[in-house]
Formats: structure tokens, sequence, C-alpha cells
């Protein structure tokens, strides 16, 4: 079972240029950090993966949003800072990887029951979790480490994993990334987890 899970946080949301609410986040708030249910969405993320046996976070975050995160409760987790590329960013702490770990973008969340979760991170393999309709990945993978090293794989082409990792199915995906994954998260998040 893999203990280590880096998740990508540092997108500022280019294409999140407004909500339903008239809030306008675009280059101010990192989009993972956008409230959903009451708090930060990543929050959902890594509170679901502790749950599921992963016990160490890194965070690939931008320089000056260290500060953001470190105020909104994630507990203990590891900021590191996002270089040039997404790959530079994870490469930085490759290191003090173990040969597998899970990658996720910061703003995804699979859904997935909690037993698909305990599957998911208890695999020794890579794997790809790509939503069962429209067939596109939901954003999170368990990566090789030697496969990052070597160049096989590109942490900012999640899909592109696929040429060398199976699929491991899920019923859908959250995605902060737009004014409408917002709105169905919060619509999500509210219907399924707070049943109103």
């Amino acid at each position: 079972m893999t203990k280590q899970a880096v998740i990508l946080c540092a997108g500022k949301g280019e294409r999140l240029i407004s909500t339903e609410r008239g809030e306008d986040f675009k280059g101010t708030t990192p989009k993972v950090l956008l409230e959903v249910g009451g708090q930060p969405f990543i929050k959902y993320v890594v509170e679901t993966l502790r749950a599921a046996g992963v016990e160490e976070f890194f965070l690939v975050v931008n320089d000056h949003d260290v500060g953001t995160f470190a105020t909104c409760g994630l507990g203990d987790v590891r900021f590191v800072s996002a270089k040039e590329t997404i790959n530079e960013g994870v490469l930085s702490v490759a290191q003090g990887l173990e040969e597998e770990f899970v990658l996720l973008n910061g703003d995804c969340y699979p859904i997935m029951s909690f037993s698909e979760w305990r599957e998911f991170v208890s695999r020794d393999w890579g794997m790809v979790t790509m939503k069962a309709i429209g067939g596109r990945d939901a954003g999170m993978a368990m990566v090789v480490k030697d496969d990052l090293a070597a160049g096989r794989v590109d942490c900012g082409n999640i899909k592109g994993m696929l040429k060398w990792y199976e699929r491991f199915w899920v019923s859908g995906g959250l995605h902060v990334g737009t004014p409408q994954g917002l709105h169905r998260a919060r619509m999500y998040v509210d219907i399924v987890m707070f049943g109103q």
C-alpha cells in the first residue's frame, strides 16, 4: 500500500473567471482553496486519502501561496515549491518518495466508494483513474517513481499515462477548474454528502 501522495495545487484557475455567486477568483485564490461545503475543496481530497491509508502528503504550490495553504486546516502536509514545470515540482521531492505514490490534480476529486479509495492506494503498480462515462481521466494516478525519473510519464498529462498504466474505472469526478465544475462540486457536496 502506498503511503504517499503528491497533490498538484499551483493552478490559479485561468478558466475560472467567475462563479454563479459573482465571485472573481482569477489570479487571486488557488482554485483548490475555493469553498465547497463550508471548507476548502482540497480538504476533501486530503481527508479522503488520509482515511484510505495515505500518511504523507506533498502539496506542490506557488511560493507565495504557502502561508494561505498552511492556515486552511490540512494537518501535517509538506509544501513543495512549484518549479517551471509540474514534473520539476514533483521531481524536486522524488528522493523522498517511495517507489510508487499517488499523484492527484488538487482541483479534482474522483467519485469512488471508500472501499474503492482503499483499493486504489493498495495497488502496487501504475494505475489511472478513468471516468466510466466519457472515458476521461479523473485526475488521479498511481505513479511509479522510476517512470517519472526516466521521462516515461508526465505529471501534467495523467491521461497520457495510459500508455504505461492500467485503467481504474470510477463513477465520475468533481473538478473545480471552471465555473460550471465549481457549481457542480458545491451541489454534489450539498446533496450527496450533506443530504440537502
